[in-house]
């Protein structure tokens, strides 16, 4: 029995260290769990969001209001946004804070709203302006696009980037000078009749839905 006893001595001084061995490495990580935690919080992101208010209070009818938010964790610096005007132009004289305008073709019109910083869950300031008919159409009623493109020199996650960009619609009228802003689609016209094939001289009822 004795020399059973002494041959257990070395296994026994085997799991000893190895228990010590576990309890470092636990300690170890513990302490160093931490510290990563608080190195990675150093590291934010920027996330630029586009919003719109159509014909916001105090502003004429048929102006837009542009604001860009930023939903993300880091400061976002030298923010611009670029806009192209598609089949419309700007009605007013732009502000300082809008350069490079440009005519990109017969019909389209190009600018870019420079921005500036943006703290984490701050707004920019509003950009309104409205919009008419280019002068190179040649039919009356139109329906516009304009596209507003968010970017930032700060770096921003690829993920992130889907809501930097927005469309909105604008009906306007070359003769008139009248324009209206739409959220959402194009306008589409939907005509129905309850007779297709009616007799000559005969009566017919439609309806008209604008969508």
């Amino acid at each position: 029995m004795r020399q059973q006893n002494r041959d257990c001595r070395p296994d026994l001084r085997v799991r000893a260290a190895a228990l010590l061995a576990i309890a470092a490495l636990a300690a170890a990580f513990a302490f160093s769990a931490p510290a990563q935690a608080q190195e990675g919080a150093e590291y934010g992101y920027v996330d630029l969001v586009v919003l719109y208010e159509l014909g916001p209070d105090g502003e004429a009818a048929g102006t837009v209001a542009y604001t860009v938010r930023n939903n993300g964790t880091a400061t976002a610096t030298g923010v611009t946004v670029s806009f192209l005007l598609e089949d419309l132009e700007m009605v007013e004289t732009p502000p300082l804070s809008v350069i490079d305008k440009r005519t990109e073709n017969s019909t389209n019109q190009g600018f870019t709203w420079v921005v500036g910083t943006i703290p984490p869950g701050g707004t920019s300031y509003n950009l309104v302006f409205g919009t008419t008919l280019h002068s190179g159409h040649t039919t009356a009623l139109r329906v516009g696009v304009i596209s507003a493109r968010a970017s930032s020199i700060s770096p921003e996650p690829v993920e992130l980037q889907a809501n930097n960009v927005i469309k909105v619609y604008s009906y306007s009228d070359r003769i008139t000078g009248y324009t209206e802003h739409m959220k959402g689609s194009k306008l589409a016209l939907l005509l129905s009749v309850d007779d297709l094939r009616p007799n000559a001289g005969g009566d017919v009822d439609f309806d008209l839905t604008a969508r």
